[in-house]
């Protein structure tokens, strides 16, 4: 008995045909782009934002913490309107330039000494000076407006001297001594700024000087 031949594929199988091969073409490329966004995701990520072009005019971050601590007297832009500003006296201290979004207004802002704002925070600061007045809102109106929400070093002082210094304390002298001794060395650099935010750094800067020629005040 002879083999019977298969009939020849009409134009329907060979369609279902190509229709698999293309599926099976299209899973596996499915396939692979995903295993190379996973694998891949950050190496391709990391080459297609180093060779996006970078825009604005200003390049940030000129300044480097060796020459905040050298700069000659004038004014240095670190870029993004911020500044050390260098005193002839040799004095440094932080200033943003900024215009509130909103009022065209332009605004000098200062950051704080530069002996006591490193660089690092001066940016931070900076970066979120530039945030409040880019969403139309006044850093320092917000700064006050926080300020009176939050507890200061000079609140806190001054309620602890209230409810413990002067109700349990013993000594008459000792009892004034002690508030005006924060009003004179620590007021000036910490005493509007919240307990939370107070660094070690901050801490050191006010008690240094003092620290050789006061070590009783300063303990």
């Amino acid at each position: 008995m002879g083999r019977t031949s298969s009939p020849p594929p009409t134009n329907t199988d060979k369609s279902c045909f190509h229709l698999k091969q293309g599926l099976i073409v299209l899973s596996l490329a499915i396939y692979s782009a995903t295993a190379l966004h996973f694998v891949g995701g950050k190496l391709w990520g990391k080459i297609f934002w180093e060779n996006m072009p970078k825009f604005g005019s200003h390049k940030e971050y000129r300044l480097n913490a060796g020459f905040v601590q050298s700069a000659p007297p004038g004014r240095h832009t670190d870029g993004g309107g911020l500044y050390l500003v260098v005193d002839k006296s040799g004095a440094r201290r932080w200033l943003l330039r900024l215009t509130i979004r909103g009022t065209g207004r332009r605004r000098d802002y200062g950051l704080g000494s530069a002996r006591l704002v490193s660089l690092a925070d001066a940016r931070r600061k900076a970066l979120e000076y530039r945030g409040l007045a880019a969403s139309g809102k006044d850093p320092v109106l917000e700064r006050e407006w926080r300020a009176s929400q939050t507890m200061t070093f000079k609140k806190a002082a001054e309620e602890y001297h209230k409810l413990f210094i002067l109700e349990h304390g013993k000594n008459g002298k000792h009892k004034d001594q002690w508030i005006s001794t924060l009003q004179t060395y620590a007021y000036r650099d910490i005493g509007n700024l919240s307990v939370d935010d107070i660094t070690a750094r901050q801490i050191s800067a006010v008690l240094t000087p003092i620290w050789n020629t006061k070590r009783v005040t300063a303990t």
